[in-house]
């Protein structure tokens, strides 16, 4: 038996389709009334479930089209695609969740709220529901009072435990029904009961929505929550990582995953996903999903990834990572796992292909993974050859520099307010903000004088090449160095500035209040992650997104402004900052993070889109030592390559410096560079 509980337009269940009927094609004795033996296997083995009543229209269209010769074999049927949620109805239906509300909600796009209030016994079994559907449906359709549907109800097996819910939702139907809303309410009553009653799966598999817990609709986050708690996909995080929040709830495709492997799967059943590579290598975002631990204690072992994301599966695949996962129920994992990585042999062509034209078009590398560290099982994973991890674990560890390493300055949303272009005229400074950069529509282009005090240098992920940085705009923070995480009082500005920033007042005291950062009141004209790092003379930074490169460090100190002043260069929250006491210190950081050695390790364990604090977890960085002759060594070789270019044979020793302060030996600096080579 086969289930997509999120199938879209059907595409997974007309391959299962196929596949029955390819069976039948080699073994027609195995299924005994020929064709008529054929089509019941198949409506009794491929189910699909959708929130969405377009996608289930859209498959069942498609799951039709694929049996209509077969239709002529047998009488009336019920295709097996269902509007339901397969994640939340076990939430509102079963007594999976304690619960104290007598009813549960049913999506009814019609009503004001948007759902149906149905007593929750109804759903006792599939017959109490077959029973309550048939029964309101005739209600309705011959015009029965709600006191009349209710005596007809109780000579059924449905344990009225409440009449005033009946006859409230009977009174919202008859009304739908008198205000000519069709009269499909009581068929979408018994879809939504359908993950109850379908049965369990040797295989569920599917492509579940990636969407981010904080991008879904308020209602559904409220409806969801339970199954949060519930399968323990929520709560604070250990160590100091970024999102600490004890809501950290991350892509609901998380949650699907357990639901499917919970309630849906069969002992021995798997379980395959097409799924984000972040969940499996994402410091945070995939920390609880990685326990694979279902309610009661039951396991979920992976068994194997393949790793999709360079053939990009997806038109208009921007940053998303894609792989395809296969989970087994109430296995073990045995660490390393299985990882397959995919890569097309030459640029892709065509938008459809079968497997074996993308087998043929594709170089497959078999790799292994497992969680980089041996005592945090929920560790992100690092990926690589079994020679690239046991030369790798011999190098991992924590830098002293985590403790100080930070993100850049986050203006909380008002980019288009901050972020400046700045120019001379008549001898006065006149900035204009870049209104489009802050995706707020409210925000108009103003052009105004205004003092330098607190105009930067602004420092972007775009600016940042390896060892280089070229601040291209500038930034205004009203923030001193004295005291740099809250903003000086409004009144201590300059006159001019005061002014500017008054222009966007409504919009800056509007921003949303996070951690600390509360713009509400006095301070509505400051910025969040504004730090004593951030004011450093002497800094080190690298890109957040750096998708194929790994890590792409620079030095930076100082930038001149339009009047010709000096002033400390300012990174962006897209770039990671660490301080330093001297520039020989920044260009032996920048040295050692553009290494051979250290872009191994990051671009082994993290995703392209998260390269960011983390990476000092794991690269143990060693402090930087005035007196030491290979750290004065990498400080030298990281300046020559901020003030021009390193040649091959001085990369090459940059990278075995770094690979020796690791305690590798120069054969195993030399794996490195071919390892590399292979990514």
């Amino acid at each position: 038996m086969t289930l997509d509980p999120a199938c879209g337009s059907g595409t997974f269940l007309v391959k299962a389709i196929a596949r029955i009927r390819q069976n039948f094609a080699q073994k027609p004795e195995a299924f005994p009334g020929a064709e008529k033996g054929l089509i019941e296997a198949i409506l009794r083995n491929v189910v699909g479930f959708d929130i969405n009543p377009l996608a289930v229209l859209a498959s069942r269209t498609n799951f039709l089209i694929a049996i209509r010769d077969l239709i002529r074999h047998v009488g009336e049927i019920e295709l097996p695609i269902y509007l339901a949620d397969s994640v939340s109805t076990p939430s509102e239906y079963e007594d999976l969740f304690t619960s104290a509300s007598p009813v549960a909600r049913v999506p009814c796009a019609a009503t004001k709220p948007p759902f149906l209030l149905v007593p929750r016994e109804v759903g006792a079994s599939a017959a109490t529901v077959n029973e309550f559907t048939q029964l309101i449906e005739h209600a309705l359709k011959v015009g029965l009072s709600a006191d009349e549907f209710l005596t007809d109800l109780s000579q059924t097996s449905v344990s009225i435990r409440d009449r005033k819910h009946y006859v409230e939702l009977y009174e919202t139907m008859a009304n739908l029904r008198d205000e000519g809303r069709d009269s499909i309410w009581a068929r979408i009553i018994k879809n939504s009961f359908a993950p109850l009653f379908v049965g369990q799966f040797d295989i569920v598999v599917g492509n579940p929505p990636w969407v981010n817990w904080e991008s879904l609709a308020p209602e559904y986050r409220k409806v969801s929550a339970a199954a949060w708690e519930h399968y323990a996909l929520t709560g604070p995080l250990p160590g100091k990582r970024r999102q600490s929040s004890s809501a950290s709830k991350t892509d609901v495709c998380i949650l699907m995953t357990y639901v499917a492997a919970d309630k849906y799967l069969s002992k021995g059943g798997r379980v395959g996903f097409v799924l984000p590579r972040t969940i499996f290598q994402s410091e945070t975002g995939g920390w609880h999903f990685r326990r694979f631990v279902l309610p009661g204690g039951k396991k979920l072992a992976v068994e194997l990834v393949e790793d999709i994301d360079a053939l990009k599966p997806f038109r208009g695949q921007a940053t998303n990572t894609s792989c395809v996962a296969v989970f087994k129920s109430g296995g073990t994992n045995k660490y390393p796992v299985e990882w397959r990585q995919w890569r097309p042999r030459q640029a892709r062509q065509a938008q459809e292909l079968t497997l074996e034209r993308v087998k043929k078009a594709s170089t497959i590398r078999k790799l292994l993974a497992e969680p980089i560290s041996a005592t945090e099982l929920q560790s992100p994973w690092i990926v690589g050859t079994k020679a690239t991890l046991s030369l790798l674990r011999d190098a991992l560890g924590k830098s002293p520099y985590a403790a100080v390493v930070r993100e850049g300055l986050n203006t909380r949303g008002a980019n288009g307010v901050y972020f400046l272009q700045a120019s001379l005229l008549a001898g006065r400074l006149m900035v204009t903000n870049l209104a489009r950069e802050g995706r707020n529509e409210r925000v108009q282009e103003t052009t105004l004088p205004i003092e330098d005090s607190y105009i930067y240098p602004l420092l972007r992920g775009e600016d940042v090449s390896r060892f280089k940085a070229s601040p291209k705009e500038y930034v205004l923070i009203p923030h001193s160095a004295s005291s740099p995480t809250s903003p000086v009082v409004f009144a201590d500005l300059p006159k001019l500035t005061r002014e500017f920033l008054s222009e966007f007042k409504p919009i800056l005291s509007n921003r949303k209040k996070f951690r600390n950062f509360d713009p509400a009141g006095n301070e509505w004209h400051g910025l969040y992650s504004v730090l004593t790092a951030t004011f450093s003379p002497y800094k080190v930074v690298w890109r957040e997104m750096a998708a194929g490169s790994g890590v792409i460090a620079a030095a930076v100190a100082s930038h001149r402004l339009p009047l010709g002043a000096e002033k400390v260069v300012m990174p962006d929250h897209k770039l990671a900052i660490i301080p330093c006491d001297s520039e020989a210190e920044a260009d032996y950081l920048a040295g050692f993070l553009n290494s051979n050695v250290t872009n191994l390790i990051v671009r082994s364990y993290a995703v392209a889109t998260g390269i960011s604090t983390h990476i000092l977890d794991r690269v143990a960085v060693p402090r930087f030592s005035a007196r030491n002759k290979l750290h004065k060594q990498l400080a030298l070789l990281g300046k020559r390559a901020r003030l021009g270019n390193l040649t091959v044979e001085e990369e090459n020793e940059l990278s075995f410096i770094a690979a020796e302060l690791l305690g590798l030996s120069a054969d195993e600096a030399g794996t490195v560079v071919k390892e590399l080579a292979k990514m």
